[in-house]
């Protein structure tokens, strides 16, 4: 928060021609910093003078002024009991205090104040404000609202209002408040910076832009403008644009460890390790107390399959507060991805009671023990690709009871419908309060855990995904009128995650591959980027189907004879029907994907072709060739 600015009244002085001349003596001394020499000459006025308490005010307010709270202090205590009953006397008290840094004592000032004046402008900022220096959000909250209850046009205010709103993640209410600061002075520029920020936190790119744009025509020198600009572009996948806001950030402030460590990012996804992680160094050099830092370090050890240097980079990030998700979540991952499933079980567990149940405390936490007659909820809490591998745990819980409901995403719903035996199933955008009668709840990922699984208890039952057999009467004889008695092998090069260039692999090198496969047919599973892919898809022969549903898909999946693809949905799929798949993938993975002898733990019809060197595929395509072609 930016300070708010203040009027400051001295109170008229009551001194004699000689004292006014000791005082203006004394404030030149003030100014150039003789405070002994001043104060000499201001004991000689206040043993004579006709008013002490204000001449204590008068001379407080003078070192306040030349910025000496320390000495301003002294004096306004005095004026303070002299004068109880002038509200300035403890507002410049409280500022003194605040000044200084003993923000509670500024507080118990600024509240003085106010008992003699409650709609003193200043005392009702200011303790606003320093609640929220003091991270008391409650309170700061409910003084910002008398705030603008005495001055409902005061846009600081809103400004403030919005910044609680913004620490607590409320983003949406930090908006509405932002806007309104705007509405009664167009040009604030916290606010309009604070805007830009939170739109980013929702996601909404565009909005963002236009206020960091807007905020940028007024200042172009702020470092941590130009890093919330770059942050903003690296959310679109705009790398290069977001390597420059990084850098004129850094030239601007050589301090700004955001903008090292975002810098840090830009750099892995295009393999330059060495100097990302030197740039993410420097960023924990600058500031080693945000969880934050440490989390974005992980992430990138991953990238570089590093997995135990992620793990202590994490493990750091908790010590300094154990409630980030995301570390929780990568060191989970990452005990997954090492085969230690022992330890990633008992960090979801820990993970678990940290958060939130889906229906609360309405019902109780499946222990993993039978439950013969009651109501199991299982809900998918995970993404779609995570959440189709453990659904093989669903047809297991029979052995534990016959009763099953199951809830998830309006994309995982065509699958879940097709699971026998279920009672019922719920779409989790719907009203939670719809879903009645549960005696017990689980999430998805934890059915591993209750199921103690390890990695050579993997449930190995395939396929374990039902499939619709009007869907597959139906794809069956749509197949059947673009091929001939040929193979038929499906193509799906979308990315499970969005467009990054450490982790994607490029649509050139499936297009490498399916000049060799001229001799069967083949099947477009997944979307074209743009209208040149589609013109090189069609100039290869590939059939578009033209559907991304995924009981489709599944059924789509099941007439063919194998599939080449990326990590994404249609691999997850395949596997989960039992299918021969190709599965390419670059040098950082996902922690499923943990193999011996190139066949993944958790998809045993499934053959992996990983990347050995940061963008290097000649060998992935020649290894997938030299295998697919003497199968198909």
């Amino acid at each position: 928060m930016e300070n708010i600015a203040i009027h400051k009244e001295v109170g008229q002085s009551s001194f004699s021609a000689e004292q006014e001349m000791l005082f203006t003596k004394a404030l030149q001394a003030i100014q150039v910093g003789n405070t002994e020499l001043a104060e000499q000459d201001l004991f000689q006025i206040i043993q004579h003078a006709a008013n002490p308490g204000e001449s204590y005010y008068n001379i407080g307010m003078a070192f306040l002024e030349h910025n000496h709270p320390d000495k301003a202090k002294d004096y306004l205590v005095k004026a303070c009991h002299l004068i109880p009953n002038v509200c300035d006397s403890f507002f410049h008290l409280g500022q003194c205090h605040q000044k200084l840094g003993e923000l509670e004592e500024a507080v118990a000032h600024y509240k003085s104040a106010l008992m003699v004046d409650p709609k003193h402008a200043e005392a009702l900022a200011y303790l606003s404000l320093v609640y929220y220096q003091l991270n008391a959000l409650d309170l700061a909250e409910r003084a910002t609202v008398n705030w603008l209850h005495a001055y409902p046009t005061v846009a600081a205010a809103y400004n403030l209002l919005g910044s609680i709103y913004l620490r607590r993640k409320a983003y949406r209410d930090a908006v509405s408040q932002f806007a309104q600061a705007l509405q009664f002075d167009v040009t604030y520029y916290e606010a309009i910076v604070n805007l830009g920020q939170t739109n980013m936190y929702l996601c909404r790119y565009q909005e963002a832009e236009h206020y960091l744009t807007r905020a940028l025509a007024i200042d172009d020198r702020s470092s941590l403008l130009h890093t919330y600009y770059g942050i903003n572009s690296l959310n679109q996948r705009k790398f290069k644009l977001a390597k420059q806001c990084f850098d004129r950030a850094i030239l601007l402030d050589k301090n700004n460890a955001l903008a090292y460590a975002n810098l840090s990012v830009v750099l892995q996804y295009h393999y330059q390790f060495g100097s990302g992680n030197r740039a993410m160094r420097q960023a924990l050099m600058l500031n080693n107390k945000d969880p934050s830092f440490y989390i974005q370090f992980a992430g990138n050890l991953i990238l570089q399959n590093q997995p135990e240097k992620a793990i202590k980079s994490a493990k750091r990030a908790l010590q300094l507060s154990s409630k980030e998700q995301k570390a929780h979540t990568l060191l989970e991952q990452t005990f997954l991805s090492l085969g230690y499933y022992e330890d990633a079980w008992q960090k979801r567990s820990s993970v678990l009671q940290q958060n939130s149940l889906l229906l609360g405390e309405r019902c109780l936490l499946w222990n993993g023990k039978p439950f013969p007659g009651k109501l199991l909820l299982v809900y998918c809490d995970t993404v779609t690709e995570e959440a189709i591998l453990l659904l093989r745990y669903v047809p297991l819980l029979a052995n534990y009871g016959r009763r099953i409901a199951l809830a998830g995403s309006l994309t995982l719903m065509p699958l879940l419908e097709q699971f026998p035996h279920i009672e019922q199933v719920w779409l989790l955008e719907s009203d939670l309060s719809k879903i009645s009668g549960v005696d017990f709840q689980v999430p998805l990922t934890l059915l591993p855990c209750l199921m103690n699984t390890t990695v050579t208890t993997i449930p190995s039952t395939f396929p374990y995904l039902p499939l619709n057999d009007n869907m597959l009467r139906t794809w069956e004889s749509i197949l059947q009128r673009y091929t001939d008695s040929r193979k038929k092998i499906g193509i799906a090069w979308l990315s499970a995650v969005l467009p990054n260039p450490a982790q994607d692999v490029p649509f050139q090198v499936f297009a490498a591959v399916v000049k060799q496969l001229s001799h069967v047919s083949l099947f477009n599973l997944t979307s074209y980027h743009s209208h040149a892919q589609y013109e090189w898809g069609n100039h290869l022969g590939l059939h578009d189907i033209g559907t991304r549903e995924l009981a489709a898909l599944s059924a789509i999946i099941q007439q063919l004879d194998c599939v080449i693809t990326s990590d994404n949905l249609v691999a997850h799929l395949a596997g989960a029907l039992g299918k021969p798949a190709y599965v390419i993938l670059p040098f950082a993975t996902k922690w499923y994907w943990a193999c011996k002898e190139n066949i993944p733990l958790w998809y045993p019809s499934i053959r992996l072709y990983r990347q050995r060197i940061p963008n290097q595929w000649q060998d992935v395509i020649a290894c997938l060739l030299s295998e697919i072609k003497s199968e198909v």
